[in-house]
């Protein structure tokens, strides 16, 4: 999907974004408590969307938070509902700035980039050796309802949601201790790991 493309899709969907969303982007609050947030860390939200994840992370009003997302449209919904974010515009794949973060979460955005394995690199760059990443995102049924997965990925393919990657092994070329957290049914994954200090 072109970049226009992307951003005139979001534009339709950002005034009502947060209202659909929640029935089938599941397990933030998991992703959340999986950052190991502490007193006065730099925290970054890697394609943020419309800021779900800030409303879990204002229970940590110490830390710094900074959100990045492609989307003018979505971010224009963020800087609304909470004006004291940082909120930067960017591509995941070529993001860069001059600041690193302690500790980093990317949920529901990495399956939508095409050059995925490029946009899991920039952000690795941009955190602080020891510091944490997690990421959420959809993975392919299993078990019991395996058989319904290539409706499933028709239906996440229409919205250009490609779910079969390997978070895990990419994760692991930067990071250390890295796990991987997924239901026995699947339908999505949550993967964290420590960036490598050496």
């Amino acid at each position: 999907m072109s970049q226009r493309k992307v951003e005139r899709f979001y534009r339709l969907h950002a005034p009502f974004y947060d209202v659909t969303r929640r029935f089938f982007l599941f397990k933030r609050k998991r992703a959340v408590s999986l950052l190991g947030v502490r007193p006065q860390d730099r925290v970054a939200d890697f394609g943020c969307g419309t800021g779900m994840n800030a409303k879990l992370l204002s229970q940590y009003p110490e830390i710094s938070l900074t959100g990045m997302d492609f989307s003018e449209s979505m971010l224009k919904v963020a800087r609304k509902k909470y004006p004291h974010v940082r909120w930067v515009r960017g591509d995941l794949e070529a993001i860069s700035l001059e600041e690193k973060f302690d500790k980093a979460l990317c949920t529901y955005a990495l399956s939508l980039v095409n050059d995925w394995r490029q946009a899991l690199k920039q952000m690795s760059s941009l955190i602080e050796p020891g510091g944490n990443l997690v990421i959420l995102d959809f993975s392919p049924l299993k078990g019991p309802l395996n058989f319904l997965d290539p409706v499933f990925d028709k239906w996440f393919r229409s919205f250009r949601v490609f779910r079969k990657r390997d978070f895990k092994s990419e994760l692991e070329l930067y990071f250390e201790n890295v796990v991987e957290e997924s239901p026995a049914v699947g339908y999505l994954t949550l993967v964290v790991g420590r960036k490598r200090k050496n």
